[in-house]
């Protein structure tokens, strides 16, 4: 007799590679990295307006299902409509390689965001619910139409980048003191993560600048070079080290503004490196390191402000 496997085990065993291929495909499209500082974002919101959230370690989790859910939904929405452009960008990204079919990633993407919505209304108030419908709503459009029109999709993605911070906010300000100094305090961070998060975008143009050239996407990068581009980006983290000035006046804690501030310039100073890029190829390569410190900055900031929350 052969060792020959049976055809249905070898279909049995085919579904399941194809099903392991499939999950491997749908967590890396849905950036757990980028997740990760999502999660932090609501965390921090929290801890702002309600240092005892520190303790709720299940509640805290609970509550950022939402913002995570219609994060990870936008993420893979993002990579549906640039697909045609990984093909060349990016050929290793798990769609263009068929890791998993767009029509499939598009569908769970939907049913991710209409869970991280109805969730929402769930478990909070019709504030919270709507203000997670509404950065879902943005999260679609934002990847259908907005990421073409360059600097006014910049601003958006960025938006949506921080009001995980406003999100995690709100949902504590009701049982906390003094509703409207709680909301305003919670308006620092978020402001620094929507600069920082808009100055990677930027400089994220420069660095896909070829790519969006052949696409029609109108980034500053494309319309203006990556000199204004990277000046740009640059002004805006020098503007930042102006706010992070504000928490240290309001409640002094040196491990706060050491963090921030080191999260704000090994930022700036990649990214004022490639002003003096000999040539746009030049840039590209340094605006790929620039974008790669900015996860780092973006995460020192992050824990800055969680830091001062619990000083």
């Amino acid at each position: 007799m052969g060792n020959t496997s049976s055809p249905s085990k070898v279909r049995g065993s085919h579904e399941l590679l194809s099903i392991v291929k499939s999950m491997k495909a749908l967590i890396l499209i849905s950036r757990p990295h980028n997740l990760f500082i999502t999660f932090l974002g609501v965390v921090l919101g929290a801890l702002v307006v309600s240092p005892a959230a520190a303790s709720e370690y299940l509640g805290l989790l609970v509550a950022s299902i939402p913002a995570l859910a219609i994060a990870a939904g936008g993420y893979i929405i993002n990579d549906y409509y640039d697909l045609e452009i990984d093909r060349k960008a990016k050929p290793w990204r798990p769609l263009p390689r068929g890791d998993l079919s767009p029509g499939k990633a598009l569908r769970i993407a939907i049913v991710l965001i209409v869970f991280g919505v109805l969730i929402a209304f769930l478990l909070f108030n019709a504030l919270i619910g709507s203000f997670a419908a509404l950065n879902a709503v943005v999260t679609y459009i934002y990847s259908w139409r907005l990421k073409k029109l360059g600097l006014m999709g910049n601003i958006a993605v960025s938006l949506l980048s921080a009001n995980s911070i406003l999100y995690g906010g709100l949902i504590y300000i009701p049982g906390s003191e003094n509703h409207l100094e709680r909301f305003l305090i919670v308006l620092i961070p978020w402001s620094f993560a929507m600069i920082m998060s808009l100055s990677r975008e930027i400089v994220k143009g420069i660095e896909d600048i070829e790519g969006d050239k052949e696409y029609g996407v109108k980034t500053l990068a494309v319309l203006k070079g990556y000199r204004a581009s990277s000046s740009l980006a640059t002004a805006l983290l020098i503007l930042l080290l102006t706010i992070v000035g504000i928490p240290f006046i309001i409640k002094r804690s040196t491990i706060y503004i050491t963090l921030a501030v080191a999260s704000i310039l090994i930022f700036l100073l990649s990214t004022a490196r490639i002003i003096y890029s000999k040539d746009h190829y030049d840039a590209i390569r340094r605006a790929a390191i620039s974008r790669s410190v900015s996860k780092i900055s973006l995460l020192l900031g992050t824990l800055a402000f969680i830091a001062w929350s619990l000083s």
